[in-house]
């Protein structure tokens, strides 16, 4: 299945870097992949971004519901 990827550049618990390389692993092997960095954000703040008071931080709701739309 299509897979989507979220990362944040200031990521200090996953190494941002394991991300762009699971996406060219994905693309490699034939699948479908979108990865999105996030400049300004670390490995919590991706999730904490989905909260209502913090969805300023991130467009990370909008970037995961449309990447499920265009799947239709």
């Amino acid at each position: 299945p299509p897979m989507l990827l979220l990362q944040g550049r200031k990521d200090t618990t996953v190494d941002p870097q394991n991300a762009q390389r699971l996406a060219n692993k994905i693309r490699h092997a034939g699948g479908a992949v979108e990865l999105i960095e996030y400049p300004e954000l670390g490995h919590v703040t991706i999730v904490v971004s989905l909260a209502w008071s913090f969805r300023w931080l991130a467009p990370v709701l909008k970037d995961c519901t449309d990447f499920f739309h265009q799947l239709r």
